[in-house]
């Protein structure tokens, strides 16, 4: 997986299979399997290159979140936004992260 991941920096992710598993040792003991079985090979690659994206979009909504709970807490005692996340020493792009969860996740007004 290692090799793939170097790889797919490099290429698509189905020529980064390819050449990981050329590359392989000769006396790797389950070589002779992936390379009979390499369009599986690839499909459990996708799908754990699928799983890594999942997993860090999960993360940076937690992170949001978390975020956006601490600045709730910091304006309810009278701080602005601003200075909040100045506070918690936010980047740009948490801040902006932190700006659409809070946004995303604001009750709904009925007009």
């Amino acid at each position: 997986m290692e090799k793939i991941r170097t790889y797919s920096y490099q290429t698509d992710l189905t020529t980064a299979v390819g050449k990981a598993l050329e590359e392989m040792s000769e006396d790797f003991t389950i070589r002779e399997w992936l390379m009979a079985n390499r369009s599986e090979v690839l499909e459990m690659s996708l799908f754990y290159f699928d799983e890594e994206f999942y997993k860090e979009c999960v993360m940076k909504d937690t992170k949001s979140e978390l975020f956006a709970n601490l600045i709730q807490r910091k304006m309810a005692s009278g701080l602005p936004f601003e200075e909040s996340c100045k506070d918690l020493l936010l980047t740009e792009e948490e801040i902006r992260s932190v700006k659409e969860y809070m946004t995303e996740s604001a009750p709904k007004q009925n007009t």
